[in-house]
């Protein structure tokens, strides 16, 4: 039997710097890492697939724009404020 197939029932070592590590932290964290990207890659096809079945915008003429004050009317500034601010203090 190779050391390679129970290397997670190893108990955690110091290494060199002092550190305590453990090969199983690091299977744990590639195999973590895979599947996070497997399940957003799921999701992000599921959200689009939707996205493009279910979503229909307005088509837009420069007839229907408007002046730019009207324009300016239309905007949400509160949740414009809201969403930068949110985005800043992530």
């Amino acid at each position: 039997m190779s050391s390679t197939v129970n290397f997670c029932l190893q108990e955690p070592r110091r290494n060199g710097d002092g550190a305590i590590g453990s090969p199983c932290k690091v299977l744990n964290f590639v195999a973590m890492t895979i599947l996070t990207d497997n399940l957003n890659s799921i999701y992000n096809g599921v959200a689009f697939i939707g996205m493009v079945f279910t979503y229909f915008p307005k088509r837009l003429t420069a007839v229907d724009r408007g002046s730019k004050m009207a324009t300016l009317k239309q905007i949400d500034y509160i949740g414009a404020f809201l969403s930068i601010t949110g985005i800043t203090l992530l």
